[in-house]
């Protein structure tokens, strides 16, 4: 299948940019098996004026779908957790005596059935330039992502927070 970046290489070096602007060279470009086109990034999110010795180190892999800038349920640059795993994050949810309800949100299963982290309506994302912020980009998608850590790990430290979480548009 064609890719994004075969079609429109001038928007590959746009998203080049825009996730240098924002990570520098902590975020390495690849592709997968498939030939979509993917970001790794490293990053480890200062919460709730915690120490960064004791805040948790993420790796996300940015997916973009093969017909980008095309969004469905959100963006068509998809982020999922490598380390630690949504199965990791559900094991301390389960573990956490002041979170309830015991369930994760807002996350969705892609075309394989593996899931992502839903990180932002479609509303919230441009797809043709005509927004003032131009096309989305992976770049845009990764801040969604770390948005949705930022409320998940404070999620974890007050309840107010994790009930809020859990409603859709609320954080």
């Amino acid at each position: 299948m064609e890719q994004w970046y075969q079609r429109y290489p001038q928007l590959l070096d746009a998203e080049r940019a825009a996730m240098y602007d924002f990570q520098g060279d902590k975020a390495v470009l690849g592709t997968l098996a498939d030939g979509r086109a993917c970001w790794c990034v490293r990053c480890q999110p200062i919460i709730a004026g915690r120490e960064k010795w004791d805040c948790r180190v993420y790796e996300i892999c940015l997916v973009y779908d093969a017909n980008h800038p095309r969004a469905v349920c959100g963006t068509s640059v998809k982020a999922y957790l490598l380390n630690p795993t949504l199965e990791d994050l559900q094991e301390i949810v389960n573990r956490s005596p002041n979170v309830s309800p015991k369930v994760i949100p807002h996350l969705l299963k892609d075309e394989r059935g593996v899931l992502y982290l839903c990180s932002t309506d479609s509303a919230h994302v441009s797809v043709d330039g005509s927004s003032a912020g131009g096309i989305t980009s992976a770049a845009t998608s990764l801040r969604y992502a770390l948005r949705w850590i930022n409320a998940f790990e404070l999620g974890l430290l007050d309840p107010v927070t994790w009930e809020s979480f859990q409603k859709e548009g609320v954080i």
